[in-house]
């Protein structure tokens, strides 16, 4: 614990009561202290989104671990999100003491989100024999916060990072669609932990992407292909694109595995997890990724 967070604790234990150390001792607490000694230190804020609602913010704080890990080492303080209704003007105050917004991984976007019918027969789908049909499991309060979350991130051109179910939304939320199940019709090489019969469960496959020369991506990774984990089963393909994004990496089916905007000064998404490091081959090779969005946050204080 570093002395700026301890003068911290002891002036608001001094001021609240004993009380406040219950809190700041817990996951949660201990993220808004290390926001707290970010600025103090003069480090840009990344809001990073978790998964369940305000009532078990702890389990998500601990299930997101990884993503704060990959934020501090790249020089970055971290405040975690946890969902909440929002509208268009709550969603601005909601991004206030944040320099940079990471969307992290989770479950599928409702199919309500997006223009979801496109494939034959969908039409003729109830929305919830859509789901079944094309194995979605989704968050509606997740979807309800992150959704104008984004919107509202992406006009205030603050910098964006999304990963897996951030790439996806970053899509949604700019106007495109996704392949419901890339499973459908396509041999994408991908697996979620729960499905044990196409691999060991926890343990990610792995494909090799294309990064396309003079993207931002390539900027930061250069552009020869790299090998990624793949923990995916809904994905983007050209068609489902959304205005304003362009696609700076393929897989070899021709799924996108990373987009960027044209006309955001930082808006990067990748469909993989370069956070994860027991996936190694990818942890180490990807940290550029984290130091430069980092740098645009501290860049855009």
């Amino acid at each position: 614990m570093s002395r700026s967070t301890i003068i911290i604790i002891a002036v608001t234990v001094s001021v609240i009561g004993s009380a406040a150390w219950v809190f700041l001792t817990s996951p949660s607490g201990s993220a808004i202290l290390r926001a707290l000694e970010g600025r103090i230190m003069n480090k840009p804020v990344i809001g990073i989104t978790i998964d369940g609602s305000a009532g078990d913010i702890e389990e998500g704080v601990r299930e997101y671990q990884s993503y704060k890990t990959a934020v501090e080492e790249a020089g970055g303080a971290v405040r975690f999100l946890a969902p909440k209704p929002l509208t268009p003007e709550t969603a601005k105050t909601e991004l206030e003491g944040l320099d940079g917004i990471l969307f992290t991984g989770g479950i599928d976007i409702h199919p309500d989100n997006y223009p979801s019918r496109t494939e034959p027969g969908d039409a003729e789908l109830t929305t919830d024999q859509i789901m079944d049909a094309y194995r979605m499991k989704s968050s509606l309060d997740r979807d309800a916060y992150e959704l104008p979350l984004a919107r509202a991130a992406y006009d205030a051109r603050l910098p964006i990072l999304g990963i897996c179910r951030g790439f996806q939304l970053l899509n949604v939320a700019l106007g495109g669609s996704l392949v419901k199940d890339i499973r459908t019709g396509r041999k994408h090489w991908a697996i979620r932990s729960e499905e044990a019969e196409e691999g060991e469960p926890g343990v990610s496959r792995k494909h090799m992407i294309t990064i396309i020369t003079g993207s931002k991506l390539a900027d930061i990774l250069g552009d020869c292909p790299i090998l990624v984990n793949s923990r995916h089963h809904q994905g983007v393909v050209g068609q489902y694109m959304a205005p304003g994004l362009r696609a700076s990496a393929h897989a070899p089916d021709g799924i996108i595995e990373a987009l960027e905007s044209v006309e955001h000064p930082w808006a990067l998404a990748v469909q993989w997890h370069p956070e994860k490091k027991a996936d190694d081959y990818v942890n180490e090779a990807c940290r550029p990724i984290f130091s430069a969005f980092v740098e645009a946050a501290r860049s855009a204080k």
